[in-house]
C-alpha cells in the first residue's frame, strides 16, 4: 500500500492523530480533515514539524458542509478512507442525543457518496465503538446504526469495515485525561459504579487493529481487538500512584446511558464471530468459531480483568 492516497475525517482527534503520524511512516500520501479548530492546529503542526508539506494536505472544515471534500480532494484518486469523524463525548450524547444521533449518521452518509465518486476507493475503514454492541446512549446507538447501513452499502469494488474501540488510554475525554485535569486542579474525582470494567487499548494497539482491518478486512466486518479490561477503580488508583498525586476519590451515581460492563459483541452476533491470533472478526455471512473462554471475554469486559491492563499505564 506504500505510497497509496488516504483520507483521514476527523483527523484531529486521538485515533486520528494516531493513523495520521502511523501512515505518514508508511509512506502514504495522507489527506486530513477535522471541523475542530484545536484538531486542526495539532495537524499543522505535525506538517510543519514532520516538514512532511507534500505527503500530507490538511484542510479544516466540515464533512457536512455541500462539495467540501469533493473540492478538498478534487482529481485526486483515494485508495483508502478512514472515517474517525463523530461527536463521541458521553455527557453530549445524554444531553443531546438526537443531535449526536442524526449528524454521526449524515456525516457517514457523505462519506459513502465520497467514495462513490472516487472510484479508487478499495476500502472504507469505519471507527466505531463497544458501545455499539449493547447500545445504551445516542453515540452507541449511532454507531450500530452506521454499521447496519455501511453492511447495506453496495459500491462495486468497496469493502466498508467496522472496527469496535474499548476505551483509549489517555485519549481526549478518557478516564485518565479527566482525572490529570483533576489532579492539577487539586479536586476530588468522582467513579460512578466501583465495579465498572472497560477494555482499553493503547496507541499500538489501534494501529494494529486498523492495520489488519486493511490488509484482511472484507464487506460486512465488524472487527475488534483482544486487550486486557480493568476495573475504572484500579485504572484510577493506578494512575495516581503513577504521578505520585493524591486526590480524594468519591462514588457519585450511576447513569441509565452507561454501562456496568462493555461487550465487544452481543449474544445475537456471537455465533458469527470468529478469531484470528488477536483479532475477533464477525460477519453475518460467516460461522463463528469461538471457545466459551473467547466467548465470555467478548461479551463481557468482567470476563476480561487482567493484570496486563494495570502494566499499560506504565508504558
Amino acid at each position: 500500500m506504500n505510497g497509496k492516497n488516504i483520507l483521514i475525517t476527523g483527523a484531529g482527534g486521538t485515533v486520528g492523530l494516531i493513523l495520521t503520524r502511523f501512515f505518514l511512516g508508511e509512506g502514504f500520501r495522507v489527506y486530513v480533515v477535522d471541523r475542530a479548530e484545536e484538531g486542526a492546529a495539532r495537524l499543522l503542526d505535525m506538517q510543519r514539524i514532520s516538514g512532511n508539506g507534500k505527503s500530507l494536505y490538511v484542510l479544516f472544515g466540515d464533512v457536512l458542509e455541500e462539495s467540501f471534500l469533493e473540492n478538498f480532494l478534487g482529481q485526486t484518486e483515494i485508495s483508502y478512507i478512514i472515517h474517525c469523524a463523530a461527536l463521541k463525548h458521553f455527557s453530549v450524547g445524554v444531553a443531546f442525543p438526537e443531535k449526536v444521533m442524526t449528524e454521526n449518521v449524515e456525516v457517514f452518509k457523505r462519506v459513502r457518496d465520497i467514495a462513490k465518486k472516487h472510484t479508487g476507493v478499495r476500502k472504507v475503514i469505519l471507527c466505531s465503538s463497544d458501545k455499539a454492541a449493547k447500545p445504551l446512549s445516542a453515540m452507541g446507538a449511532s454507531k450500530k446504526a452506521i454499521e447496519d447501513l455501511s453492511r447495506e452499502s453496495d459500491i462495486e469494488g468497496v469493502d466498508f469495515i467496522n472496527i469496535r474501540f474499548g476505551n483509549i488510554l489517555y485519549s481526549n475525554g478518557s478516564v485518565l485525561e479527566k482525572l490529570e485535569n483533576h489532579i492539577q486542579r487539586g479536586e476530588a474525582f468522582t467513579i460512578r459504579n466501583q465495579e465498572m470494567t472497560r477494555y482499553i487499548l493503547t496507541e499500538s494497539d489501534v494501529v494494529d487493529l486498523v492495520e489488519y482491518a486493511l490488509n484482511s478486512g472484507v464487506h460486512g466486518d465488524v472487527i475488534c481487538i483482544e486487550t486486557p479490561s480493568i476495573k475504572i477503580t484500579e485504572l484510577v488508583e493506578g494512575y495516581l500512584k503513577k504521578r505520585k498525586a493524591t486526590i480524594p476519590v468519591v462514588l457519585g451515581e450511576n447513569s441509565f446511558a452507561e454501562s456496568i460492563h462493555e461487550a465487544l459483541f452481543n449474544e445475537e452476533e456471537v455465533p458469527c464471530v470468529s478469531k484470528n491470533g488477536q483479532f475477533f472478526v464477525y460477519n453475518k455471512k460467516h460461522k463463528g468459531d469461538l471457545n466459551e473462554n473467547d466467548r465470555d471475554y467478548v461479551l463481557s469486559s468482567e470476563h476480561a480483568l487482567s493484570e496486563e491492563a494495570l502494566k499499560k499505564i506504565y508504558e
